[in-house]
C-alpha cells in the first residue's frame, strides 16, 4: 500500500502508476555536498532501474536489500 497526500487528506493507493524522475551527478553533489555515498554509476544504475520499476517496487527492493545486509550482520555477531 502507498500513501500519499491528495489536498489536506492522506489517500492510499496500490497503484503502480508512480516513477522516479532520472537525477544527474550534479543534482545530488548539491544535495548531498558532504556525502559521496554513491558515484555515477550509482546514479546512472538508478537512472535505468527508474525507466521501469515504479516507486513501489524500487522501495521494496531498497528494503529487501537492507534487511538482507542487516541479517548478515546480525548473524555474524551472533555466531
Amino acid at each position: 500500500m502507498m500513501y500519499y497526500i491528495e489536498g489536506t487528506e492522506i489517500a492510499d493507493t496500490e497503484d503502480n502508476s508512480l516513477f522516479f524522475e532520472e537525477f544527474t551527478w550534479e543534482e545530488y553533489s548539491i544535495w548531498r555536498p558532504k556525502k559521496k555515498d554513491l558515484t555515477p554509476n550509482h546514479i546512472e544504475w538508478f537512472n535505468n532501474q527508474t525507466g521501469y520499476w515504479s516507486v513501489k517496487y524500487i522501495f521494496y527492493e531498497a528494503i529487501d536489500r537492507y534487511c538482507r545486509h542487516l541479517c548478515s550482520f546480525l548473524v555474524s555477531i551472533s555466531e
